[in-house]
């Protein structure tokens, strides 16, 4: 997780956050309709309509599918691979630099 790049839903509650990671690793979100609308509106999600036609005579099921705008999949992929920002704790808890010549003995 970078502290570089902030995830495209910086600010939204935490279910909207978790479908959004659903959406953008390439499942279909099941949370609330509030909570996809909320990412709707919000351009992080687009919406389709998929319809369903049996030999019943009834007219057509809709179902929706959500996916993420290539934009906002980069800036979630930035955010999930991207590097991290430097800390104190990081930096303490590095390696030292070994020497470029192996140790024989």
């Amino acid at each position: 997780m970078s502290k570089v790049f902030p995830h495209p839903c910086e600010g939204l509650p935490a279910a909207a956050r978790k479908a959004f990671d659903v959406a953008a690793a390439g499942g279909q979100p099941r949370c609330s309709k509030k909570t996809l609308a909320l990412l709707v509106e919000a351009g992080l999600l687009d919406r389709y309509a998929r319809q369903h036609r049996f030999n019943d005579g009834l007219p057509p099921m809709v179902s929706f599918v959500y996916s993420v705008p290539i934009a906002h999949h980069i800036a979630w992929c930035q955010h999930w691979a991207g590097p991290r920002a430097p800390t104190a704790k990081r930096a303490a808890r590095s390696r030292p630099v070994r020497d470029d010549e192996p140790m024989l003995f």
